[in-house]
């Protein structure tokens, strides 16, 4: 089964978790670019875009996201700004696929893994 991550800073061994959706990749590039889902404001509508995929630092892993939804914290965050710290916002917290690149200090993934993200 898959392993779970908590998805918090305050433990040095928890991981930080860069997603990107599998369908929005470039495949002949490992970093190309990743479909979102974002928000503007609080209470604005969604909209669909594009961005760079991130490179894991220290601490993080790139997971490669085979399936994602939002869940209805997403949407409640939405509408009331509830643990947005910064706008635009990316929702999608639900996920699960494979560790495609290790940063730094993480010791218990690996490439290749498979992971669901909660």
């Amino acid at each position: 089964m898959f392993p779970r991550i908590k998805r918090s800073n305050k433990c040095a061994e928890t991981w930080h978790l860069y997603i990107y959706h599998l369908a929005s990749l470039n495949r002949t590039m490992v970093h190309s670019e990743q479909k979102v889902l974002w928000f503007s404001e609080k209470g604005g509508p969604y909209h669909i875009g594009h961005r760079e995929v991130p490179r894991p630092g220290p601490g993080f892993v790139l997971v490669k996201i085979e399936s994602c939804a939002l869940n209805p914290v997403d949407e409640y965050s939405r509408l009331t700004g509830i643990f947005v710290d910064k706008y635009p916002y990316i929702g999608g917290n639900d996920g699960s696929g494979t560790v495609e690149e290790v940063g730094e200090g993480v010791s218990e993934l690996t490439v290749g893994d498979k992971v669901c993200v909660l």
